[in-house]
């Protein structure tokens, strides 16, 4: 009696409340975009699954935020889609011809498709780019005009002035008003090749990538690895904590589909902040969530500008704006004022159901009280591995699967922090920051495959993979295959480990 007591109680809720997917467990924490109030830094996180999707929220009592290795006070978490806020969305797109005419016109209508589920509080931008950069449209909410912008692009534009055109894409997002939102995201799509002359070069448009703190989305028409080009798309997705997506495989409407998707999922958590660090000047941010007893973590460097503006006035200039002093409008002909006191009557009669089901539990002894303590302080837990791939494959499984093979096993340990990091070497292993390197290292300097470690008999080998920054063994840079013997220091990024 009380299985289908409750069964019906809980598809009358079903039916009274919004539907909503499972959500796995957390795999990965990224840190998408910070803006600076006077009162508070208000952050925009990925907490994701080993799919990419959004993963449950954690309670607050184990999420840790650190500035400078300084504690930072937490105010709130809380879903992006609860905040009221919209996002900016800054489209960089390349007419120089990388597209073929029928992909292009794909491209065109995901664009729209995109207009098209964006909220009252979004508005998008518009960028061309290939003999010359062209802003057709500066930040809006109309869709007949998003859409007839769209209609009016061409893709035979001869060469691509890309680092000028991310150079601009950077510089919109610094526009301010208040019908812009504070969040801002770039969706970049070319080949990645810069075949103009004159303009921007490369490293000022790295520069620029860093100081700013806004993710580019980067839909490349080739492989990441196939030249300098992609390479260069999927750098500036590392340094600005977006993502890299090769639509040379995948279809642009998927990769749209997705990419809304995750942005409308992200988690906002607000922190309290020493004045002291709006000094115009680079500060590390870390901030770590706790899960099962592993901790989750992403850092990066934020250029910390003195802000004018308060959280809650910008509260409340969103909240004027949004209203447009329409307070009579209604929707479909019912009024605000209905509106509001039907989603009151809907909870309390979600409320009153949630109780009877609960007296009807209590009343046939089939649930024991519980004594639920609340959550503990932050407390770092054994070290773990951890995630830091910002590249997805649609559709792709955990990379994260055990060694098909056993080998001895290769150990080495940060000097700084004791922690240890290990694989078995059945033949080689990789080191490095993506999460589908064999030991992965969460180090911004670290090289997404940073490292190549080849069994050598009894003993190991270590190579250098390209990476950006370098491998020093006993403090010289390696070119070749090196030996490794027990007691070798190995610089990586910005931490020294020891081989065991």
């Amino acid at each position: 009696m009380v299985r289908k007591t409750a069964a019906l109680i809980c598809a009358l809720i079903l039916l009274l409340t919004p539907s909503c997917f499972a959500e796995g467990a957390l795999s990965e924490v990224n840190i998408g975009q910070a803006h600076i109030y006077t009162d508070l830094l208000h952050t925009y996180i990925d907490l994701t699954d080993a799919n990419g999707n959004r993963a449950a929220q954690p309670d607050i009592g184990y999420v840790r935020g650190e500035m400078d290795g300084d504690l930072l006070p937490i105010s709130v978490i809380k879903k992006f889609t609860d905040t009221g806020e919209g996002t900016a969305y800054i489209f960089l797109i390349d007419t120089s011809g990388s597209l073929s005419g029928s992909r292009f016109d794909k491209l065109k209508a995901a664009t729209k498709n995109w207009a098209a589920k964006m909220g009252d509080g979004d508005r998008m931008a518009v960028i061309t780019f290939g003999n010359e950069v062209k802003t057709l449209l500066d930040f809006s909410s109309d869709k007949n005009n998003i859409n007839s912008t769209v209609d009016g692009l061409s893709n035979s534009d001869g060469r691509t002035r890309l680092y000028d055109a991310v150079a601009e894409g950077l510089s919109a997002s610094e526009k301010r008003g208040a019908d812009i939102p504070k969040r801002k995201v770039i969706i970049l799509l070319s080949d990645g090749e810069n075949d103009a002359s004159g303009g921007a070069n490369r490293d000022s448009v790295i520069d620029l990538t860093k100081k700013h703190m806004i993710p580019i989305y980067s839909l490349c028409t080739s492989a990441k690895n196939s030249g300098s080009g992609a390479r260069f798309m999927d750098e500036l997705c590392e340094l600005s904590h977006g993502m890299f997506f090769d639509i040379s495989k995948t279809s642009v409407e998927d990769v749209y589909n997705y990419s809304y998707e995750r942005l409308k999922s992200a988690y906002v958590i607000d922190f309290k902040y020493p004045s002291s660090k709006t000094d115009g000047a680079m500060h590390g941010l870390k901030i770590s969530v706790i899960e099962n007893g592993t901790e989750f973590s992403d850092t990066r460097e934020l250029y910390m500008e003195k802000p004018t503006e308060s959280a809650v006035s910008a509260v409340t200039n969103n909240a004027a704006s949004a209203a447009g002093g329409e307070e009579n409008s209604n929707m479909n002909g019912i009024s605000k004022t209905t509106i509001l006191l039907i989603i009151i009557i809907g909870v309390v009669i979600l409320a009153a159901l949630i109780g009877i089901i609960t007296m009807i539990v209590m009343m046939n002894g089939k649930k024991n009280a519980q004594n639920v303590p609340p959550p503990p302080q932050y407390r770092p837990p054994a070290p773990a591995p951890l995630s830091g791939d910002k590249t997805v494959a649609l559709g792709a499984q955990s990379q994260n699967a055990a060694p098909r093979e056993n080998g001895p096993i290769f150990k080495m340990t940060d000097i700084s922090s004791g922690e240890v990091f290990s694989a078995p070497v059945a033949d080689s292993i990789t080191v490095g920051r993506r999460s589908d390197s064999d030991i992965v290292l969460k180090d911004g300097q670290v090289s997404g495959h940073h490292m190549r470690i080849t069994r050598s008999g009894a003993g190991f080998r270590a190579a250098d993979l390209g990476s950006t920054n370098g491998t020093i063994v006993n403090g010289t840079q390696i070119s070749q295959e090196t030996e490794i013997n027990r007691g070798d220091l190995i610089l990586l990024g910005t931490k020294e480990y020891r081989v065991e």
